[in-house]
């Protein structure tokens, strides 16, 4: 196994910013509730039901804050696929290779997804006020 090389100081100070404005954004208001699909699969229809009615009734509350907050998470994913291919190992095995894998897919959908949930808050057409776009 060869040692990996140092990470990107600049990737990191963007992650920490990224951090803290998450930190920011949910102190001033609290975390917008998120629930994971496979977090609520295991659920009964009517806890789901219970669970996504949070999800609509705050993103319907503070449209802009919610958008906001998925953007961040998605920013801060798409830095951790920026570092991965900067952080691998020269000759990698095939563990370390499924592991990259792995971390390289999970965070790709949190970007995406987290993304996609801003652009649906944002564009949603049953709201009463619509955004200044």
């Amino acid at each position: 196994m060869s040692p990996k090389p140092a990470e990107n100081p600049s990737i990191q100070r963007a992650l920490a910013a990224i951090e803290q404005l998450l930190a920011e954004v949910e102190a001033s208001a609290g975390a917008v509730p998120h629930f994971r699909h496979a977090d609520l699969v295991p659920l009964s229809p009517d806890e789901q039901a219970y669970k996504a009615g949070l999800e609509k009734s705050a993103y319907a509350m503070q449209p802009e804050r919610s958008a906001a907050q998925f953007c961040l998470v998605s920013a801060g994913a798409l830095l951790g696929v920026t570092q991965l291919p900067l952080n691998r190992s020269a000759a990698p095995s095939p563990s370390e290779r499924l592991q990259d894998w792995n971390d390289l897919s999970e965070l790709t959908k949190e970007a995406g997804r987290s993304a996609y949930r801003a652009a649906l808050i944002l564009a949603d057409p049953e709201r009463s006020v619509p955004l200044g776009f």
